[in-house]
């Protein structure tokens, strides 16, 4: 399946191309749609604990709130040593699916401004990624635009593969989810199923 194949390049311009919105983040983390990009570049227009203009872009490295994070329902079940390690490189709260079996199947990716865990099982591949760091153009956010939200996340299709984003402690989320026949199984034809997977997600207890 493409989203547990390979890895796109972030020093590629990502294209939010119905609204027109470009953003490129630092690193080189594991794939982020376009609905990503303008969760980031929301929450990378509020209060930036580091700021680097280069030209019209700028580059955000996003505040986390330590508190809000910490009232997020926490994950029961345990990570493996070799999840634990890679995922206490990440300095944002990392939020992982609930489900053992999921979590268990879990291969996770990680450096310091993001982390990435994929689960590939029964004929669906599920991704959930989070990141503090763009470069964004301020001047392209639209007017009146609402940031995407753990309780009301934004849903939409690319390629058969259901993402939903939203925004939570200065970071942006995503849930991807691709499965082996996506015009026929309503795990990706219908929004429930990605709906709940956002809703499933637990905060892991990553750091020492």
């Amino acid at each position: 399946m493409r989203l547990n194949r390979k890895r796109r390049n972030y020093d590629q311009m990502a294209l939010f191309a119905a609204l027109g919105l470009h953003l490129a983040c630092a690193n080189s983390p594991p794939p982020i749609p376009h609905q990503l990009a303008t969760a980031s570049m929301a929450a990378a227009l509020q209060t930036p604990d580091l700021e680097l203009n280069t030209g019209q872009l700028v580059r955000v490295r996003k505040a986390i709130d330590d508190s809000a994070a910490g009232r997020h329902p926490a994950l029961t079940v345990a990570l493996n040593p070799v999840q634990l390690r890679i995922l206490r490189r990440a300095e944002l709260p990392v939020l992982l699916p609930a489900e053992a079996a999921v979590l268990n199947a879990g291969l996770a990716t990680a450096e310091r401004d993001w982390y990435s865990l994929s689960s590939n099982q029964d004929g669906l591949t599920i991704v959930v990624q989070g990141d503090r760091v763009a470069t964004v153009d301020p001047g392209m956010i639209p007017a009146g635009w609402v940031a995407p939200t753990w309780q009301s996340p934004l849903v939409t299709r690319n390629e058969g593969i259901a993402e939903a984003t939203f925004l939570a402690f200065g970071a942006s989320y995503l849930v991807a989810v691709e499965c082996a026949q996506p015009d026929r199984d309503i795990r990706c034809t219908e929004d429930d199923f990605v709906v709940h997977a956002i809703a499933s997600l637990r905060l892991a207890q990553v750091r020492p």
